[in-house]
């Protein structure tokens, strides 16, 4: 839509232009005082210029004006697990269990690590689902519930890393 308009718009600018320089419709001959011609093709030749770089700026390319994408692709909505309060806790305490060592040297960085491991399963899952999960081998829970919260792990890993870097660096200097 935008389009057509910005090709009318410079198709327009373009011809005024022609025809304010009598490139075009040369035997037309004005009877107004030569002053009043001289704003007039000011007026209309600023006109031109303005219409054409508004046509311009309508027909640039679409990666200037991106179109909407849809946040979600597909067809069938994302399921909405309910756990309570009580269930979220015990699995974040569980976590932090798991990872008492790491936690003694870094425990604001494992508490917000459990804090999203405990997100990302209970967004992916129901509290039926993940006692099934549990109920297995170590091995079957870790295929299970790894992929889940790789990110998590990803993000503590990373943290850890900038933490032991940020400590070596004093030493440098």
């Amino acid at each position: 839509m935008l389009l057509y308009l910005g090709i009318i718009c410079v198709l327009g600018g373009v011809y005024f232009l022609l025809s304010n320089f009598k490139i075009i419709h040369k035997d037309v001959v004005s009877k107004k005082p030569i002053e009043a011609q001289k704003v007039d093709n000011f007026i209309v030749r600023t006109l031109s210029i303005l219409l054409c770089c508004l046509g311009l700026y309508l027909i640039w390319p679409e990666k200037q004006n991106p179109v909407p994408v849809p946040v979600q692709t597909s067809d069938t909505p994302k399921k909405v697990y309910v756990w309570e309060q009580s269930a979220r806790d015990a699995l974040t305490k569980q976590c932090l269990e798991n990872g008492k060592r790491t936690a003694e040297a870094y425990p604001q960085l494992v508490n917000d690590y459990c804090s999203c491991a405990t997100d990302r399963i209970t967004e992916a899952m129901s509290p039926e689902e993940y006692t099934q999960i549990i109920s297995k081998s170590k091995e079957e829970q870790a295929a299970s519930i790894r992929p889940l919260v790789q990110s998590c792990v990803d993000i503590l890993t990373r943290l850890i890393q900038l933490s032991e870097e940020s400590k070596e660096d004093p030493k440098k200097n």
